[in-house]
């Protein structure tokens, strides 16, 4: 089981989301991410790490966390954005548990242009 875990970059990807995943298009890594990001009271540029976390966990208090409207994947080693679903209305906590959600986004990240 440890050697497929550390296998290569593109087994472990698969390992994480279950399936076989492309590349990233625009750098050719596999350190992808679900991202659905939430909304959160306006933050300015000069924030610091520790307001920041303040601010995130102020918008995650209470279990019902609104999401700005989409989910998508991204690759963490250049930032490129996949395409995205639109999940307006709905709660991190509800899309985060979401099997359709996951698979459809996996899917648009699969069959973006390369």
């Amino acid at each position: 089981m440890a050697g497929k875990i550390l296998g290569t970059p593109a087994e472990r990807c698969e390992w994480i989301f279950g399936q076989q995943m492309n590349a990233c298009p625009k750098c050719g890594g596999y350190n992808l991410i679900y991202q659905t990001p939430i909304i959160m009271e306006d933050v300015p540029e000069n924030f610091t790490p520790k307001q920041l976390l303040g601010a995130w966990a102020r918008a995650r208090k209470g279990g019902n966390t609104p999401l700005e409207g989409v989910m998508f994947l991204m690759c963490r080693g250049c930032g490129h954005k996949g395409p995205s679903i639109d999940v307006h209305g709905r709660t991190a906590e509800d899309v985060g548990c979401d099997p359709k959600a996951a698979s459809a986004v996996k899917e648009l990240w699969n069959n973006q242009p390369r």
